[in-house]
């Protein structure tokens, strides 16, 4: 939001060190031409890199990507994995559902695995086609973040602690663009409410085939993602604040103008009360 693409990527390089799945968001920085975002995370990657190596030696990291590898082939079926791969592992009782196993992981199972793959692909492939407007924007980067997110092996409940700022970003966008039509602002608001709260009744389904009622975050995520996906892909008009212009020096200027749009939402329920 405040244009200084060098320090997220360095952000991101961080983040990389400890999660390496967001690393693919560079690919998303090399398709948007977006240098200074990747040089900048490359360089802080490369030099905790180089510590670690120092620190720990080649075996070490050799052995981590082995077991990033075991993980990926896995998965995990514990509830609080909100990923895609933890909702097809309980969908087909494949491993513990309600009880966390320290020393175990959900059995390897082709379906989901290929399921995880077609997802990261399907998703991948959407997530990474450029905006004709928003390219390299705060929403489009929040559209690929989503996309690492809900089609990572194991996605915790606290990997979705991103949703806190796209949801601050990118609210008065969506609801201007109305990828939706009128029921976009209730759509986003449902997709927030389902976010911030937890569902512990949803657990009562565990060993049924409503279990994938459990992966109500997931869902909201998904549903957060379609709404931005529409909107950026969207038939802009020219009276409209474009994504892209939340992140450039006119940022205040499309804001305000972001806001005096609500009015094309709100218009049809003021319309009842007349």
């Amino acid at each position: 939001m405040m244009n200084a693409k060098a320090l997220a990527g360095a952000a991101l390089g961080l983040m990389c060190l400890v999660k390496p799945t967001y690393g693919l968001l560079y690919l998303w920085g090399l398709l948007r031409r977006e240098m200074r975002f990747v040089v900048s995370g490359v360089l802080v990657i490369a030099v905790g890199l180089a510590m670690s190596l120092w620190r720990y030696g080649l075996h070490d990291h050799l052995e981590y990507l082995q077991v990033l590898s075991f993980i990926a082939r896995r998965g995990e079926s514990f509830y609080p994995n909100q990923s895609i791969n933890g909702l097809l592992n309980r969908a087909l009782f494949n491993g513990s559902n309600l009880e966390w196993q320290a020393h175990e992981f959900a059995p390897v199972n082709p379906v989901v695995y290929a399921g995880s793959m077609i997802a990261l692909v399907a998703l991948g492939a959407a997530s990474l086609r450029r905006p004709e407007r928003s390219a390299g924007s705060a929403i489009d980067l929040a559209i690929a973040t989503l996309w690492l997110t809900v089609t990572a092996p194991v996605a915790w409940e606290h990997h979705y602690g991103i949703l806190v700022p796209i949801y601050a970003a990118v609210s008065p966008f969506v609801i201007v663009q109305r990828p939706v039509g009128r029921f976009t602002g209730p759509t986003i608001a449902l997709s927030y409410l389902v976010a911030s709260n937890y569902f512990q009744f949803t657990n009562r389904f565990a060993d049924t085939r409503l279990n994938p009622l459990q992966s109500y975050l997931l869902g909201a995520a998904l549903l957060l993602w379609l709404l931005l996906y529409r909107s950026v892909h969207a038939r802009v008009d020219a009276s409209v604040a474009t994504a892209a212009s939340f992140d450039r020096q006119d940022a205040p200027r499309a804001r305000r103008a972001a806001l005096a749009g609500l009015s094309v939402w709100r218009r049809p329920f003021r319309s009842r009360s007349s």
